[in-house]
């Protein structure tokens, strides 16, 4: 009751309230206490409680209203009689709750934004699956602890404030508290296809039920998890594996209802002719078969993406690489329908616990220290310039151009002769017509194809998609020198010459007896071979070929990403003589059986790498770098086109280029570019090459080797080129 003199108030009459007794639904309900009446001195009174709704705005207006003076609306848009017009909260619930009201304005800001984009404001109906029998042993829960209660503050200090009166859970008790989920979400909650289809037809979810495979977790896969009781057997794991892999690794076991897609003897996948792609994951349309989060926790996750080249190998694949708050997540197909290798997909993964190098070290005894850039630098100086005149310069094929560029200038200036990359002992430079090469997307338009090398090339399953797409198309697939499956025609090396003259248009009868050939080659044609495994004599002779028939290509894969830009720097791949000093940048020259060779007289080692490696455990000073999905820039592709490189995860530590210029900077160079965009113009220079320079014989990038190495180890077989 208002108290007032006149039209002044002055005061509030309360009383105090108890709890009744309870009704037929056992709620009490507050109920006055008899002569508890006392008043309470206000000056001001602001009405917020069992106010009305003022709807006279709304006299003559189309928008109707109930008998209560609300507003009318559907409940799940928000939408008013008028179609323009949306409201909620207690205009239309009278008074209420404040969290009643958000949950109105969500679902009017999305009929909002339906309607704003000409789609139908009625939100379709949306499926979801219930459970009714999940047990503890199917969830793999840890065992029962009770919830952490969060301490609160004294009765007595929360009396005299308005303070909040929990004080939270420190560090350990929120760790502990974390640790108590079990991990039961569906990690493709947002992005499940049978539940988009269930959706769209309005299923009802036990209209049809039956018995169900029982809900399994098989973590045997280092990457892959697979969730048995949510397999529909629909298939498409298996017929992508067999049909556009080629791979053929998993089937359905068992009939009826307990039909299953396993391996066979149910071995791990891994166990299996699996070359963990991936494939099976991206098209699984409901989640029982996803990628193993890298976190410890398996939860979905709402993560950025960025899309880059993959550099580990000379198909430079385009990736989509996923992040977390700036951490790598994981790396899938840019399309998603393309297929990469085991390295390209979880190579990254595989290095996860593998330590950064993230600041400059000296070696101290036996072990390394760190120290500050300068003295690193000064160290570095004092040693190349005692050594001068004999260095030798390594750098990693994971270099961009621009990377390249000035480790280029940094050979020169310590007399050191073209960096070297990837060490072998023998690579013999063959040149080429750019006209002469083309890119992947000729297999889609040759007639023939001919692989000509090992069966290693083969391994490549980006490579092996597109074969098996060009097959399936009508070309002819001729494996030369390697038993490629489904190949139509499987050909010894010796027998290229033969193949050649048929080529040729030859009709006289071959020198010696040889296997059948096809009749008609067709008109366009193209030669694919990898470079590190190509033999030079055979090699020589497609070229030759190539030259006196215009529509006849090659598509020659180096070991890298970028092994053509860094050839068109100067690159080379052959070290002439023992060095007492030794830079490397990325590369790992101690670990490769001809670095061993020349490491004797060897007094100064400077490495530059992301991770450890042999080299940088025997080096003198150590220098961090990018990881090549932290790096930017461009890189020469197969069929000598710029492509660029861009940054799809925050460095680690500085960027390769800055570190390069910061070395560059202490051996007194200072004419190279201050900002990255000098060094990208005067490398797109620098590469602009009317010939083609390939290398028989490289070997791989040492990253791509030490992820190979991570991947052995866990049981997978990476898919790479390895020459057996």
């Amino acid at each position: 009751e208002f108290l007032a003199e006149g039209e002044a108030l002055r005061g509030m009459r309360c009383v105090q309230m108890e709890l009744g007794e309870p009704d037929a639904t056992g709620r009490r309900r507050p109920v006055p206490v008899e002569g508890s009446e006392w008043d309470l001195d206000v000056q001001t009174a602001l009405l917020a409680v069992g106010q009305g709704i003022d709807t006279r705005c709304l006299d003559g207006s189309e928008i109707q209203t109930d008998r209560r003076g609300g507003v009318v609306v559907d409940e799940r848009t928000g939408r008013t009689s008028s179609s323009k017009v949306f409201a909620g909260g207690d205009v239309v619930t009278g008074p209420s709750i404040a969290v009643e009201a958000i949950g109105a304005g969500h679902r009017a800001a999305d009929a909002i934004d339906r309607f704003l984009r000409g789609k139908d404001v009625d939100p379709s109906f949306t499926y979801s699956h219930v459970k009714h029998d999940v047990t503890a042993e199917d969830i793999g829960s840890p065992a029962n602890s009770p919830r952490i209660r969060t301490a609160t503050r004294p009765v007595s200090e929360r009396l005299q404030d308005f303070e909040e009166y929990e004080t939270g859970l420190d560090a350990e008790q929120a760790v502990t508290a974390g640790q108590r989920c079990l991990e039961c979400g569906c990690m493709v909650f947002d992005d499940c296809a049978l539940r988009d289809y269930a959706t769209s037809v309005d299923a009802i979810q036990d209209t049809y039920a039956g018995e169900l495979p029982h809900s399994l977790r098989d973590e045997r896969h280092p990457f892959i998890v697979r969730k048995v009781g949510k397999c529909v057997t629909c298939g498409r794991c298996l017929r992508t594996c067999d049909e556009v892999c080629g791979i053929r690794a998993i089937d359905f076991v068992g009939r009826g209802i307990g039909t299953e897609v396993q391996v066979p003897f149910n071995r791990a996948w891994q166990d299996s002719d699996c070359v963990s792609c991936g494939a099976c994951v991206d098209v699984c349309p409901t989640g029982a078969l996803y990628d193993r989060s890298v976190l410890d926790k398996q939860v979905p996750l709402d993560l950025d993406s960025e899309f880059t080249i993959c550099m580990l190998c000379g198909l430079g694949c385009e990736v989509r690489v996923l992040t977390l708050n700036g951490e790598y997540m994981r790396t899938e197909p840019a399309d998603g329908r393309s297929v990469l290798c085991a390295r390209g997909r979880y190579g990254w993964h595989a290095l996860r616990d593998v330590s950064r190098i993230t600041e400059p070290m000296i070696r101290c005894g036996t072990s390394h220290v760190r120290v500050s850039w300068d003295e690193a630098l000064e160290e570095i100086s004092k040693r190349l310039s005692a050594a001068r005149s004999s260095i030798a310069v390594f750098g990693t094929g994971l270099l961009t151009c621009e990377e390249g560029w000035i480790l280029v200038h940094l050979a020169e200036v310590l007399r050191a002769g073209p960096p070297i990359f990837d060490l072998s002992v023998s690579l013999p430079q063959v040149s080429i017509d750019p006209a002469q090469v083309v890119s992947f997307g000729a297999l889609e338009r040759a007639d023939t194809i001919i692989v000509v090398g090992p069966r290693g090339l083969y391994k490549k399953v980006a490579l092996d998609v597109r074969l098996r797409s060009a097959m399936q198309r009508g070309a002819t697939l001729i494996s030369v020198g390697a038993e490629v499956p489904d190949a139509d025609v499987t050909l010894h090396l010796s027998s290229l010459t033969e193949l050649l003259r048929r080529l040729d248009g030859s009709t006289q009868p071959p020198e010696a007896a040889g296997p059948p050939m096809p009749g008609d080659f067709g008109d366009r044609g193209v030669f694919v071979f990898e470079e590190r495994a190509a033999d030079g004599e055979a090699i020589g002779r497609i070229i030759e070929f190539t030259s006196a028939h215009p529509t006849w290509k090659i598509l020659a894969i180096p070991a890298t990403a970028n092994a053509l830009g860094l050839r068109r720097l100067g690159f080379r791949e052959q070290l002439g003589a023992a060095s007492r000093a030794w830079l490397a940048v990325g590369a790992d020259p101690i670990s490769t059986i001809a670095g061993r060779r020349y490491q004797l007289g060897l007094e100064t080692l400077i490495a530059v790498s992301p991770i450890p490696t042999e080299t940088t455990e025997r080096a003198h000073v150590v220098l961090p770098m990018c990881l090549p999905y932290e790096t930017r820039g461009h890189v020469i592709g197969v069929d000598g086109r710029e492509e660029i490189v861009p940054c799809a995860h925050s460095p680690v530590a500085c960027e390769t280029w800055e570190v390069l210029l910061r070395l560059a900077g202490a051996l007194a160079l200072d004419s190279l570019p201050e900002s990255f965009k000098g060094v990208v113009d005067a490398a797109s220079a620098a590469t602009a090459a009317d010939r083609r320079m390939f290398g028989v014989g490289a070997t791989p990038a040492s990253i791509a080797s030490i992820i190979d190495g991570k991947l052995k180890c866990m049981g997978i077989h990476p898919g790479s080129a390895t020459c057996e």
